[in-house]
């Protein structure tokens, strides 16, 4: 019982061992696999919603071209409310005009209590890049902001085009994904560790045999017994078997010729003391 318990113990920590290596590889892996799949989804998410921000700058830059002002596009409330009503997963769409480096106000938005209100400092900055980037994203408390930023005639910016919306089913969508790919990998470690106990426990079974009985051969309790409890096996049994008959032969026959010459020596010192004594 105890050397099967033995034998079990060493497939254990030899199977963790290599589950532990895996784990540490599986994680890196859905890590980066995450990462991957979060940019894809996103870029994926967000481009729907700038492909319509750049419909209604089209839209704007054409009266832009014309040497209006962005104020004096009074049909842009109606044109942003038609397109609000078709998307229900769009929060909110606003044309803002800038005023300088550092004021903005909402000319235009689907929400009226928004309209006139001085636009955040973030946008500003979008807008005011040095690279003059005309796509922009904004990433904030759960919501997500894509602009397009509007330039005069003149290759200044003169405001911009922002579609807001709600980031819960994207955040819902990832974590559906690390849940599955969490799964996956606890379930492929939990056969793999199985398969590679019993695996280990085949392939170790006669070296822990083998040792055992050397072992067993090589304790007290048993040294003279050893030819019955001793079944030689293999060729690696056999070797051993015979190796340690033939040490314990020699072994015994230097015990005997110790004690000889304990005896020779024991003879002389007496044999001096009655010479002495004489």
């Amino acid at each position: 019982m105890q050397f099967f318990l033995k034998r079990v113990s060493l497939s254990l920590k030899t199977a963790a061992a290599l589950i532990v290596s895996l784990l540490f590889i599986a994680v890196v892996f859905n890590v980066i696999m995450y990462s991957i799949y979060k940019k894809e989804i996103s870029d994926l998410t967000t481009s729907r919603f700038q492909i319509i921000a750049q419909d209604i700058s089209k839209t704007l830059s054409d009266g832009l071209n014309l040497g209006l002002s962005l104020s004096e596009l009074n049909t842009t409330q109606s044109v942003i409310d038609a397109i609000k009503k078709k998307h229900s997963d769009i929060l909110s769409i606003g044309v803002f005009e800038t005023y300088s480096k550092n004021l903005g106000r909402i000319l235009y938005h689907t929400r009226s209590q928004s309209k006139n209100a001085n636009i955040p400092l973030s946008w500003l900055e979008k807008i005011n890049h040095p690279h003059q980037e005309t796509l922009w994203r904004i990433f904030d408390d759960g919501i997500g902001t894509v602009g397009v930023t509007l330039f005069n005639p003149f290759k200044q910016p003169i405001g911009g085009v922002i579609v807001r919306f709600d980031q819960t089913p994207l955040n819902y969508t990832l974590f559906d994904f690390a849940k599955k790919m969490a799964l996956m990998t606890l379930t492929i470690l939990f056969f793999f560790f199985m398969l590679s106990f019993f695996l280990i426990q085949r392939l170790f079974a006669p070296i822990t045999r083998s040792c055992h009985k050397m072992k067993i051969l090589l304790t007290n309790d048993v040294i003279h017994n050893s030819s019955s409890i001793f079944i030689q096996e293999n060729a690696l049994e056999e070797s051993f078997y015979t190796m340690y008959r033939h040490t314990h032969k020699l072994a015994e026959i230097l015990s005997k010729i110790d004690q000889v010459l304990e005896k020779e020596k024991s003879f002389e010192e007496e044999w001096e003391q009655i010479q002495k004594r004489a």
